[in-house]
């Protein structure tokens, strides 16, 4: 899906996510995949972030179209608390390395 109307440079999509893991602050950070984008992906957590912080991240990206391992550092463009006490949380991924595979064949990502 690809929303529209929105000032982006690049459109969101919202592929389904598999072990998608967000490490900061010296743990791991469960995460659930709101969008993606060409340059980031949009993220709730239970935790807030600081904007400029710097996280690990890795899983897997799928759609009807393709299948895309991650692994690498992504940068915490922003954080924003909901009222349903989620926090919103935006990641640049250019530090990212992204890797095709074959959706039900086991890949590891390389970073």
């Amino acid at each position: 899906m690809t929303f529209t109307g929105e000032r982006r440079r690049q459109p969101r999509t919202r592929p389904a996510a598999h072990g998608l893991r967000i490490t900061c602050y010296g743990r791991e950070i469960p995460a659930i995949l709101v969008d993606t984008s060409e340059g980031g992906l949009g993220v709730e957590m239970f935790v807030p972030l600081v904007a400029g912080a710097e996280v690990g991240i890795q899983g897997e990206l799928h759609s009807d179209d393709f299948a895309i391992a991650l692994a690498g550092t992504a940068r915490v463009a922003y954080c924003r608390s909901s009222p349903d006490g989620l926090f919103r949380v935006g990641l640049s991924t250019q530090g990212v390395v992204y890797r095709s595979y074959e959706p039900g064949v086991a890949v590891e990502a390389e970073s």
